[in-house]
């Protein structure tokens, strides 16, 4: 790798280095009680290196979010992608987003919070703009799935796609919900695994959408 080609990655490690020390910061002290004193010591890095790299703590809490919504698509891309029935791939869909609520809880978080029209003109951060357009691009492809099984016959001709996505997205985040905070419990309530009781509600949810004969 020449020494040109070397500054863009040895500039990216150094942003996913600030990336992780705030996540962590995140989670133990919550966004509102870090400083970003706090993110310069747990990282390493100077205040002046930091905002070399981040504009503010809210850019960096931005490009936290950015960064679980990158992962998310490339893993939707990846299970819309299975081979096998609708119900294949809707199983691969909902543990994409399994993934990602408990590996990207910050970025999941605030894409829950997110009031309607709130980041509609961008603000003055480059990446709130880019993180707008990851989610149109995450609805459309789940769109996309749910128009191809109605095209094949697994979903009922009267599902509206783009709705759905919003109505499967909150079902589907509620009920991973219910099994982090609960998950001992319902394991001993039901005798099941935390796997069998996911795999259980998926299917509940899936059978609002599916025509009887889709259901597999």
């Amino acid at each position: 790798m020449s020494r040109i080609n070397q500054k863009p990655a040895v500039a990216d490690l150094h942003r996913q280095q600030i990336l992780k020390a705030a996540e962590v910061l995140f989670t133990e002290k919550g966004y509102e009680h870090t400083r970003i004193e706090d993110i310069s010591r747990a990282s390493g890095y100077s205040r002046r290196t930091l905002y070399a790299y981040y504009q503010s703590k809210e850019d960096i809490l931005c490009h936290i979010v950015e960064k679980g919504l990158l992962l998310l698509k490339q893993e939707l891309e990846s299970a819309l992608e299975q081979p096998g029935n609708f119900m294949d791939r809707y199983r691969a869909v909902c543990m994409a987003l399994w993934n990602y609520q408990q590996s990207c809880p910050h970025s999941l978080e605030q894409v829950n919070r997110a009031k309607a029209g709130e980041l509609e003109t961008g603000g003055p951060l480059p990446v709130i703009g880019r993180i707008l357009n990851l989610g149109t691009e995450i609805n459309r492809l789940m769109a996309g799935f749910l128009q191809k099984g109605k095209d094949e016959g697994a979903v009922r001709p009267d599902v509206h796609p783009e709705m759905t996505v919003m109505i499967l997205w909150s079902s589907l985040t509620a009920l991973f919900t219910l099994v982090q905070t609960k998950g001992v419990f319902l394991t001993r309530q039901f005798a099941l695994s935390q796997e069998d009781f996911l795999e259980y509600g998926c299917r509940q949810i899936a059978g609002s959408i599916l025509k009887e004969e889709g259901i597999g």
